[in-house]
């Protein structure tokens, strides 16, 4: 038996496609993304909570009008 934790977007596509079975997402709620996946929580592990984030840094001189595009082109999510 093979397990992984996976952030939804990268797996949400091959568990659509069959190719991987999903068992819980780890947040506190449901995702909106996958409303049918129960949480680790509702599986049976109270209190249990795994979230990730992601960030873009750009230097301190970079023109307002990329992170404006950049913050525009990359979200939301």
């Amino acid at each position: 038996m093979h397990l992984m934790f996976a952030g939804l977007s990268s797996s949400i596509g091959l568990v659509r496609a069959g190719k991987l079975k999903a068992l819980a997402t780890t947040g506190a709620k449901r995702s909106a993304v996958a409303a049918n996946l129960p949480t680790v929580i509702e599986g049976g592990l109270p209190g249990f909570e795994a979230t990730s984030w992601f960030g873009a840094m750009f230097p301190a001189k970079t023109p307002q009008s990329v992170v404006i595009r950049m913050n525009k082109e990359s979200g939301p999510y």
